[in-house]
């Protein structure tokens, strides 16, 4: 599960190099070479948790592989250091009726910035929340974010991201419902995907 999550991630930023590689023998007008000090994201995102939790109408409790959530937003502000290299707060939020899962992360961006497209990675760790919504206690872990996309340039003030995909790493501890009988459950590891799209506001530097 693991490997197809990250194969996912890799296969999209993959079709993005063809456009990558147009951009780097592409000529630069000087605007191009404008590099905004704040990149706000808002947008849309959709979850894959890549993980179970407890199903405590059954003694002892099962797992209950969680579905994807197709209901959330995601948001990230990254401060640019160099033209290339930024720090970036992350946070995004996922909700179905069957629980509720939030991320807040933090740590490096690298940016390349072609002729009208952008093509960023980074990698991330963060908190993460998990509330099933079926009785189970609300579990709080840590986590990881690895990825990255691709911005279009619209106009100066404003990009659109046509993509970012990241792997999602996490782990929580469901222990108060779960005997040790049963590690696995117990303490879980999820293996997600999340695939975020919408704008960016490009805010500060040169005029």
């Amino acid at each position: 599960r693991r490997c197809a999550s990250v194969a996912l991630v890799l296969a999209l930023v993959l079709i993005a190099l063809p456009s990558l590689l147009n951009a780097q023998t592409a000529p630069k007008s000087s605007s191009d070479d404008t590099v905004p000090k704040v990149e706000w994201f808002i947008g849309y995102q959709w979850l894959n948790p890549g993980g179970n939790i407890p199903d405590n109408s059954f003694s002892p409790p099962v797992a209950f592989k969680l579905p994807s959530m197709a209901k959330g937003f995601g948001t990230n502000v990254a401060y640019n250091f160099t033209n290339n290299l930024a720090l970036e707060g992350n946070f995004g939020g996922n909700w179905s009726k069957y629980a509720n899962e939030n991320a807040l992360s933090i740590g490096p961006k690298a940016t390349y910035r072609g002729d009208g497209v952008n093509f960023f990675v980074h990698t991330l760790l963060s908190f993460n929340h998990l509330a099933p919504k079926n009785g189970v206690n609300t579990s709080n872990g840590v986590g990881a974010l690895l990825g990255g996309g691709m911005d279009l340039k619209l106009w100066k003030p404003v990009s659109l991201r046509l993509f970012e995909a990241d792997y999602e790493w996490a782990r929580h501890n469901f222990s108060s419902v779960v005997g040790p009988e049963d590690s696995q459950l117990r303490r879980p590891g999820y293996n997600g995907v999340r695939l975020t799209t919408g704008l960016v506001f490009n805010i500060g530097g040169a005029p």
